[in-house]
């Protein structure tokens, strides 16, 4: 009982900020996940395409340097946005679409081998994407 009232107690007083800050991210053994400054330099500014099934660009053209927008398509219709933040070595997402942001929202530490993407979730588990391999595209070629 007392561990379910401290939770609770943590997750109201850091809910108003990102809770995923909060967590410890397990890394697994061998793997080195991009810095904030290499976030910013090599994630933010560019699109990351899952299969060309989605397209999703960070824009970096906010007031905030750590903070922006991000411009989504899916099947290369259906738009979406979300805003995006790096908070030391997480890249973190937050739909404004609910359906996709009970699915999508939260922060990933992310991993390059060249262009191809391996996002970690805060368990330390690798997401899979069914459009795997994620790519990073250089810029906006998809003019999100």
């Amino acid at each position: 009982m007392f561990k379910t009232h401290m939770m609770t107690i943590v997750v109201f007083f850091f809910g108003v900020t990102s809770i995923a800050f909060a967590k410890d991210y397990k890394i697994s053994d061998g793997v080195t996940v991009l810095t904030e400054k290499q976030l910013l330099t090599q994630v933010i500014g560019n699109t990351m395409t899952g299969g060309n099934k989605w397209f999703e660009y960070f824009d970096p053209s906010g007031k905030e340097l750590k903070k922006g927008r991000l411009r989504g398509e899916w099947l290369r219709t259906d738009l979406y946005e979300a805003s995006w933040e790096v908070h030391k070595s997480l890249l973190c997402r937050k739909f404004d679409d609910a359906r996709l942001a009970a699915k999508y929202d939260g922060c990933y530490t992310i991993t390059l081998d060249g262009n191809e993407v391996t996002m970690y979730k805060d368990n330390g588990y690798r997401y899979d994407d069914p459009y795997s391999p994620i790519l990073i595209l250089l810029g906006n070629p998809e003019n999100l």
